[in-house]
C-alpha cells in the first residue's frame, strides 16, 4: 500500500489511515451530495466554503460541518421552546389536557436544549460519537413531543410540529455528518 493520498476522493482502501483530506470544490460536492446521506446538502456545501483549499483531520471536519448546523439546531430548537410555552400560556385553564400536552412537550424541550449543549461541547471537542449520542437523544425527544401533539385537537398543534419537522432536519445533518466521520475513521 502507498501513502494517504493528500486529496480525499471518500474512497480509500480498507486499512489506508484517514488522517486529513484537503476540501475542494469536488471533494465538497462528492461530500455533501453522496457521501453523507442528509436532506440538505447545501447546508453542507455553506458549511464547507470557509476551508476551501486547506488540509483537515477528521475532528476538524465534524467541528467544521457541524459546528454551524448545531448552531442553527439550538436557535431552532430554542424558538421552537418559546412556541411551545405561548401555546400553552394562551390555552385556556378549563382545558387540563391540552395544558397537560403543552407543558409536558415544554420539559421534553427544555431538554433537547441541554442535549444539544452537551453535543455541542463535544463537537468542538472532536468527538463525533459522543455528538451522536446528545443528538439522537435530542431528537428521540422531539418525536416525543410530536406524539404528544398529535391528539386531538391536533390543528391548534401544526405550528409546532412544522417547528419540530424543522429542528428534526438540522439534527439529523449533524447526525450524518457523525456517521460519516465514524465510517471513515474505522476505515
Amino acid at each position: 500500500m502507498g501513502p494517504v493520498p493528500r486529496v480525499f476522493t471518500g474512497l480509500a482502501p480498507r486499512g489506508w489511515p484517514i488522517k486529513g483530506f484537503r476540501v475542494s470544490r469536488q471533494n465538497s460536492m462528492f461530500l455533501a451530495t453522496r457521501q453523507i446521506a442528509t436532506s440538505n446538502p447545501s447546508l453542507c456545501l455553506n458549511n464547507l466554503k470557509s476551508s476551501k483549499d486547506k488540509t483537515l483531520s477528521p475532528n476538524s471536519v465534524a467541528v467544521l460541518l457541524g459546528n454551524s448546523s448545531m448552531d442553527m439546531a439550538l436557535s431552532r430548537a430554542n424558538r421552537t421552546l418559546v412556541l411551545i410555552w405561548a401555546q400553552y400560556r394562551a390555552i385556556s385553564v378549563h382545558k387540563p389536557e391540552m395544558r397537560i400536552m403543552y407543558y409536558n412537550c415544554y420539559l421534553k424541550y427544555t431538554d433537547v436544549m441541554k442535549q444539544l449543549r452537551q453535543a455541542k461541547r463535544f463537537m468542538l471537542a472532536g468527538i463525533a460519537r459522543s455528538v451522536k449520542n446528545y443528538v439522537s437523544v435530542a431528537v428521540h425527544q422531539v418525536n416525543s413531543c410530536n406524539e404528544e401533539l398529535m391528539k386531538p385537537p391536533r390543528e391548534q398543534s401544526v405550528q409546532v410540529l412544522e417547528a419540530n419537522d424543522k429542528l428534526k432536519d438540522l439534527c439529523n445533518n449533524i447526525l450524518a455528518i457523525c456517521n460519516k466521520l465514524e465510517i471513515e475513521v474505522m476505515n
